[in-house]
């Protein structure tokens, strides 16, 4: 299903007389988007037969030796920087007893019962999840001053009214909700009305603070919140026959919530990252084909207008006297 799937990484282009927002997301985007997938390729096995033990093994083994290298680097410092020909004295740092970022990084792995590889694509994950929601809020949320300006009320630009006051604001003023909300649920197959929307951003909301604030950590309140929030969307499709790519996304969440009841903590497996970065290309580019639809209708219209309307010109030519 489309919020869920990883090879959906086509974008639609821009043209040159589209509006600055469109382009400067997807500018931004795919900034975000090849990194992201470069280092997964990098971290996720090709399916073959033991591939999986080889690379477990190239990580650990890369993680295990960021001490050395470190150390090494250390030694050398004094050269680097002129130090070696000075009377200063060494860094401060070589004479006490530290640790490695690495070492850490192994502790959490083991309390967290998986890999060091799986927490490394966790932290990509991640940061690749707060890069895309910072994004879509950074272009709504200027689309709605271009529009309204300042607004006395906050909710209006917090990331917890972006879909449901910000983005619903928008597309009133610009009054294509109804053709917005088709042009969604054709292009995302899921999101088939705004509420399922607004419930989706709900939880991705919830994530994204959670991550900010407590780096993932989920307390059995905040457990009984997500619990909610899952509940919220299954409402949402209350209305409609739940096509079988809902199941699947509400079947990937419940593996999830299993997840974190027992270790405690909210990993960001490949779905969560995937689901923030299609509902982003999905809200922008529904955005952007109502924005060009409106553009052509008035184009449109001035040629109806200047064909029908267009005044009569005077004749120059003298009558015969």
């Amino acid at each position: 299903m489309l919020p869920l799937t990883s090879f959906f990484c086509d974008v639609l282009p821009t043209k040159k007389d589209d509006p600055q927002y469109y382009k400067a997301f997807l500018s931004q985007y795919t900034l975000i988007s090849v990194p992201v997938l470069l280092s997964q390729g990098a971290l996720i096995p090709s399916g073959l037969e033991g591939d999986k033990d080889e690379l477990d093994g190239m990580i650990d083994q890369t993680i295990e030796e960021i001490p050395v290298n470190a150390n090494l680097k250390r030694q050398r410092f004094a050269v680097y920087t002129g130090r070696a020909l000075s009377d200063q004295p060494e860094m401060i740092q070589c004479s006490e007893d530290r640790t490695f970022v690495s070492e850490l990084f192994i502790e959490k792995a083991k309390a967290y019962n998986i890999s060091n590889r799986e927490l490394a694509l966790s932290g990509l994950n991640a940061s690749a999840f707060i890069s895309y929601f910072a994004l879509l809020e950074d272009t709504l949320q200027r689309i709605h001053f271009e529009i309204f300006g300042k607004q006395e009320r906050t909710d209006k630009i917090t990331s917890w009214g972006l879909i449901s006051v910000c983005l619903s604001e928008i597309l009133s003023h610009k009054k294509i909700t109804e053709k917005f909300t088709q042009e969604l649920a054709t292009r995302s197959e899921f999101y088939l009305n705004i509420e399922i929307l607004s419930s989706v951003w709900e939880l991705l909301n919830f994530i994204r603070n959670r991550l900010i604030h407590s780096g993932g950590k989920l307390s059995f309140n905040a457990q009984k919140i997500w619990h909610e929030k899952l509940e919220g969307i299954i409402g949402a499709f209350k209305d409609f026959n739940v096509p079988e790519v809902t199941l699947s996304f509400i079947h990937h969440l419940e593996l999830i919530e299993s997840d974190f009841k027992s270790s405690g903590y909210l990993r960001l497996n490949n779905a969560l990252e995937n689901c923030i970065r299609n509902t982003c290309v999905s809200i922008m580019e529904s955005l952007v084909v109502c924005d060009r639809a409106i553009k052509q209708q008035n184009h449109t219209k001035q040629i109806t207008q200047s064909k029908y309307f267009k005044k009569p010109q005077r004749s120059t030519r003298r009558k015969k006297q």
